[in-house]
């Protein structure tokens, strides 16, 4: 991405184009998701966390930077 990338967090876009699991949201469950929809999913951290844990989970991540969404894949 070039210098017009702006993040309202101040994060740099390395920080924010990562694979980290996002384990804030994950702390929200209550019981094992059937489904998923991840909007700005970055590389895939955290869906691929939650398909690890709940292997009968349809995932589907949506992701804006071609660069991140090809690492998703």
């Amino acid at each position: 991405m070039g210098k017009d990338y702006y993040s309202p967090l101040n994060e740099s876009y390395g920080q924010k184009y990562d694979d980290s699991v996002r384990i804030d949201l994950l702390k929200m469950l209550k019981e094992a998701p059937e489904r998923a929809l991840e909007i700005g999913c970055s590389w895939g951290g955290t869906g691929g966390f939650l398909k690890r844990q709940f292997k009968r989970l349809y995932y589907v991540g949506l992701e804006l930077n071609e660069e991140a969404a090809a690492r998703a894949r």
